[in-house]
C-alpha cells in the first residue's frame, strides 16, 4: 500500500512530533520510493508560510493575554476551526510551553498563563516607618497593634458572634477621617438600618461612608486607597480556595486597607478555609461567645504599637447590648 507522506507529515506536525522525528519515521516508511523527495515534501508541510503565519498569530494573542486561558478560547477567537488549524494550534502551545513562555494549570487540562517574569522594584528604603493608617478599633486595639497601607484585617466569628456588630463599630469609629466602603452580603435594608440605628454612635444621614450589595467577587470591586469593610465574605463549598479570594484582594490594595468578615465553626479560632485565612492577613481577630459573655482574641499581629508588647494572645470580655453596642468590656485571660 502507497503512504501518503504529505498527510502522514500534516499528521506527525499536528501531533507535535518535531521535524527530526518526522522525518525519520518517514526515512522508515520509504519502502523503496525516493527518499529525498519525501524529506523534502516533509519538510514542506512542516515549513508552510501559512502554518507559520498561524502559529504567529497564535503565539501574539497569548503574548497579548493577562490570566489563564483555555485552549478553545484561542480557537474561538482566530477562528481555528480545522483539525488541521487546532493541530497546529497544539503544537504552538507545545513549543511555547517547552521554552517557559506559558505554563499549564495543574490537573486541568488545556488551561494556560502567560509566564510573567517582569518585577516591580520596591523603594524600601525611602518608606517612612511612620505612615500607618489612623484606624480606630473597639477595645482600643489600635494601641497594640500597628496598621500599615495595603493591609488585611480579619475578624472571625460563628453565628451570633458579634461579628457584624464589631464591624459596624469599626465603621462609626472611623467614618469621619477615612473613606469607608461596606460590602454588605448579610443583611437586608431593614435590618441595616435597625442594627446602625441602635448604635450608641448617631449616623446621620446621609451617612458619612457607602454601603453596597455584593456577595462574591469582592476584588473586582474594591477601592484601592481606602478602608473596604466585607460582611462578610462566605467561603463556599472548595473552603480552601478563601485563600485566593483573600489574596486577590490583597494585589487589588494600594494604601488602603480590608477588612473582612468570616464564619468559622464553634470551638475553633480559625475561619473556613483554616490557614488559608491567615496567610495575607496583617490582624487576625478571633470572636466568641460563652453564655451571654461575648470574647475577643488577637489572634496574630504582624506589627506591635508597643515596643516589647506582643499583642498575641490578648483577649477581652464584654457584654452585647441591643445586639450592637459594647458594655463592660475588660481584659481577660479566660479561655472561650
Amino acid at each position: 500500500m502507497k503512504i501518503d507522506f504529505k498527510k502522514l507529515a500534516r499528521v506527525h506536525k499536528e501531533g507535535g512530533i518535531p521535524l527530526e522525528q518526522a522525518l525519520e519515521i518517514a526515512r522508515m516508511s520509504a519502502n523503496g520510493q525516493d527518499i529525498g523527495k519525501i524529506s523534502a515534501l516533509t519538510e514542506l508541510v512542516y515549513n508552510s508560510t501559512a502554518d507559520k503565519s498561524k502559529a504567529s498569530e497564535i503565539a501574539d494573542w497569548v503574548n497579548k493575554t493577562a490570566g489563564w486561558f483555555f485552549a478553545r478560547d484561542i480557537d474561538t477567537e482566530l477562528g481555528l476551526k480545522e483539525p488541521s488549524a487546532k493541530g497546529n494550534r497544539r503544537a504552538v502551545i507545545k513549543r511555547l510551553m517547552d521554552a517557559n513562555i506559558i505554563e499549564g494549570y495543574p490537573h486541568t487540562h488545556g488551561k494556560y498563563r502567560k509566564v510573567v517574569t517582569e518585577v516591580e522594584v520596591m523603594n524600601w528604603q525611602e518608606a517612612d516607618t511612620r505612615n500607618t493608617v489612623p484606624l480606630g478599633f473597639p477595645f482600643s486595639i489600635e494601641k497594640y497593634v500597628k496598621i500599615y497601607p495595603r493591609a488585611i484585617i480579619i475578624v472571625t466569628g460563628s453565628k451570633d458572634e458579634f461579628k457584624t456588630g464589631f464591624l459596624y463599630n469599626f465603621i462609626a469609629m472611623n467614618m469621619y477621617h477615612a473613606k469607608i466602603h461596606l460590602f454588605n452580603s448579610e443583611s437586608g435594608d431593614e435590618q441595616m438600618r435597625s442594627r446602625f440605628d441602635n448604635l450608641d454612635i448617631e449616623i446621620p444621614n446621609p451617612a458619612p461612608f457607602n454601603v453596597f450589595r455584593r456577595h462574591d467577587n469582592f476584588a473586582d470591586a474594591i477601592f484601592p486607597n481606602d478602608v473596604n469593610v466585607i460582611d462578610y465574605m462566605d467561603a463556599g463549598n472548595e473552603t480552601f480556595r478563601i485563600g485566593d479570594k483573600i489574596d486577590k484582594i490583597f494585589r487589588k490594595l494600594d494604601k488602603g486597607v480590608a477588612v473582612i468578615g468570616l464564619q468559622k465553626p464553634h470551638g475553633r479560632e480559625l475561619a473556613y478555609g483554616k490557614e488559608y485565612t491567615e496567610w495575607r492577613a496583617m490582624l487576625y481577630l478571633v470572636l466568641g461567645r460563652k453564655g451571654e459573655n461575648f470574647f475577643i482574641k488577637i489572634r496574630s499581629a504582624k506589627q506591635p504599637a508597643q515596643e516589647g508588647v506582643s499583642p498575641k494572645n490578648m483577649k477581652w470580655k464584654f457584654r452585647v447590648e441591643d445586639g450592637v453596642n459594647i458594655r463592660d468590656a475588660q481584659r481577660t485571660t479566660e479561655d472561650f
